[in-house]
Order: C-alpha cells, then sequence, then structure tokens
C-alpha cells in the first residue's frame, strides 16, 4: 500500500509515507509531534489485544502536533448490528465479524482515546453503500436465486450515494488532540 501511494503522490512536497508499528504506544523522536494529520483506514480493527489497541491511539497521539487530527476509517458494532438486523428483518442471514477483526463500540473509543482525543465528527460512510447493496440488492439476489456479484453495477452505483442513515459498520471519525 505505501508502494502504491508513494507512486500516486503527485508531486506533494509535504506528504511522508511509511511503515511503523503503532502497537509499540511510541513514534520514537523521529515521529514525535511532526504531523498535522495522522490517517488510518481499517487498521486497528486488526489489532485484537487491548494494550496493543491503547498503544496504537497512543503512538498516534505522540505522533501529532498540539492540536492535530487523527482521522479514523474503522468498523463499529453499532452500524453492523444495524444493518444485520435489517438484513434479518428482510429474511437474510446475518453477515459476521471476521475472525481477524474487532470491530469498535463507542464505548470502547471514548475508553481508548480519553485523555488523548476528543470525537470532532462522526459519520458512517458505509450506510447507504450497505443498505444498497448488502440488503436491497442481495434481496433482489436472493428473490431471483442468483449469488451477489461484487462486480455488479449495484456497487458501482451505490458507491456514489450520498452518506445517510446508520446501516453500515464503517464510519469516518475525525479525532482532535488534546
Amino acid at each position: 500500500m505505501i508502494d502504491n501511494a508513494k507512486s500516486l503522490h503527485y508531486g506533494l512536497r509535504n506528504l511522508e509515507l511509511f511503515v511503523a508499528d503503532c502497537t509499540s504506544g511510541t513514534p520514537g523522536p523521529k515521529l514525535a509531534s511532526r504531523f498535522d494529520i495522522a490517517y488510518s483506514t481499517r487498521c486497528l480493527i486488526n489489532i485484537l489485544e487491548d494494550h496493543h489497541r491503547l498503544n496504537a491511539f497512543k503512538f498516534i497521539h505522540k505522533s501529532l502536533k498540539p492540536g492535530g487530527t487523527y482521522l479514523m476509517i474503522e468498523n463499529f458494532k453499532e452500524g453492523h448490528n444495524t444493518f444485520n438486523k435489517a438484513r434479518e428483518e428482510a429474511g437474510l442471514s446475518p453477515i459476521p465479524v471476521r475472525p481477524h477483526n474487532r470491530f469498535f463500540d463507542d464505548e470502547e473509543l471514548e475508553h481508548a482515546t480519553n485523555g488523548l482525543f476528543r470525537v470532532e465528527e462522526s459519520l458512517n460512510i458505509s450506510s447507504t453503500y450497505y443498505l444498497a447493496t448488502r440488503i436491497v440488492y442481495s434481496k433482489i439476489c436472493q428473490e431471483n436465486g442468483t449469488v451477489p456479484d461484487y462486480r455488479d453495477n449495484h456497487h458501482k452505483f451505490s458507491a456514489q450515494l450520498p452518506f445517510t442513515g446508520d446501516f453500515g459498520p464503517v464510519y469516518l471519525k475525525a479525532l482532535k488532540k488534546i
């Protein structure tokens, strides 16, 4: 992913991409208080142990300048449960969380970021997409006796819909360093 991002940086001079172990809890002197913005996408859900997750938040916090922003795109139980409830009401089976993932919940996020960050904004960026693809399109496939195809145009068109509701697990949360 880093190599791909580096090939697409479009000549930006104030952009640095690197690999680091955030579970250490300490970014080291090279990265400490260095960045205005930190961004991760569906990364922390793959950290299964509590202390490693807490260390990841500490690492991100320490790498940001005062007042910096952490943009986290992670999966949350609340949205996952909502869309699974809607699937069940539509006569579809629930979609389980994969064993290598551990979705967040709002209470855990509040505990893990207490004293480090405050949540400035929370947006379910997957709701409309999941409603259209995992519920409506899946129900159409069920009725037609076909298997959902992720290359089907329903997915392309659904990805272009505006964000609304709470029918998906993926949230963008903007956290401000305290």
